[in-house]
């Protein structure tokens, strides 16, 4: 597969075309197409390269060699969407060892045909240099900040695009990966309960036997009361998270979020912004649904932040019978989310 970047604009079809019977001549500088039934093209001279359309997939096949005799060897023609084999049962993709061998035995030699140097090219470009700093950083193996910026310094990226010291120290990525690389294991026997030594009252004092503590299988069990006629009347939770990165399919970039306690529930919903508008037909929807369920909150807990609209919708609280409910809520103190 060979990637044109300056080509972006959508491909016109000969083959369809020459189906609707016209004639496409190209030079270095124009195509043009004539029209078959009324067009009389005259060539002066014979033709350097001769090919037929294949009838199946309406593409044309070009010869390798001057007459060909194997359609399978002397020609080919690619038209899987892997482009590892052909939908045409009549010719068959020859392997790479059997392209050597009539490689070799076109060429009379005895030794076999050097592998070209492998390498990587570029063909996709990020948009911006934090993304493709992002990028590069899990290529590497998600390195941590000071360990990747000390290899930079050292001059081991000096072929990779974009890393310099300047743009990794602006951009870095902190990444989940890079956390998780470098977590180590909490110390063991920190805060141990296991006896370590005895005090020494008199020569005659002796550890305790732990064979003397008497062992029992008992199995303490309690239940919660969670409301009376299906209903759960305690307190919920609610929040909003930040925009993600990209928009959804819908146009939203947040979610609200709300967990109910005694039923260990959590609701969500998507939000196109975080107006005062949105949040509270936001937090209306997730009430219906709630409701629906047979949870009826009473109390709601939430951010420090909180509009005069916001807590007379709380307070109005329209339950699933028509009636309406005095919904009591809580603000949260600054900094403690």
């Amino acid at each position: 597969m060979h990637i044109v970047p300056q080509v972006k604009d959508s491909l016109f079809s000969t083959g369809k075309c020459v189906d609707a019977d016209y004639i496409a001549i190209y030079d270095k500088l124009e195509v043009n197409y004539y029209d078959a039934k009324t067009t009389k093209i005259t060539v002066s001279n014979d033709a350097v390269l001769k090919g037929w359309r294949c009838p199946k997939t309406r593409l044309w096949r070009v010869p390798l060699v001057e007459h060909p005799t194997n359609v399978n060897v002397d020609t080919l023609l690619l038209d899987h969407p892997t482009k590892l084999e052909n939908l045409n049962s009549t010719y068959k993709v020859q392997t790479t060892q059997a392209t050597r061998e009539r490689i070799q035995s076109l060429l009379g030699q005895a030794t076999t045909v050097p592998c070209p140097t492998e390498h990587i090219n570029n063909v996709y470009e990020l948009p911006s240099i934090e993304q493709a700093v992002r990028y590069l950083h899990a290529a590497a193996g998600h390195p941590t900040k000071h360990s990747w910026l000390k290899a930079i310094a050292r001059g081991n990226y000096n072929s990779w695009p974009l890393i310099t010291v300047s743009n990794v120290r602006k951009h870095f990525p902190e990444s989940e990966e890079t956390q998780f690389g470098h977590m180590r294991g909490a110390r063991q026997g920190v805060r141990s309960t296991k006896a370590t030594g005895f005090s020494t009252l008199g020569e005659d004092s002796k550890p305790p036997s732990l064979t003397q503590i008497e062992k029992k299988g008992d199995i303490f069990v309690t239940h919660y009361e969670l409301g009376q006629d299906g209903r759960l009347n305690n307190t919920m939770f609610s929040n909003q998270t930040g925009a993600f990165p990209c928009v959804s399919s819908q146009n939203n970039k947040f979610i609200m979020v709300v967990h109910h306690v005694d039923s260990n529930s959590t609701w969500v919903e998507p939000l196109h912004d975080q107006l005062e508008g949105t949040l509270i037909a936001t937090r209306t929807k997730i009430i219906e649904r709630m409701q629906r369920q047979g949870i009826v909150p009473k109390h709601q807990i939430l951010d420090n932040q909180c509009s005069d609209r916001m807590k007379l919708a709380m307070e109005a609280t329209v339950l699933a019978d028509g009636s309406t409910s005095r919904m009591t809520y809580e603000l949260v103190p600054p900094e403690d989310h």
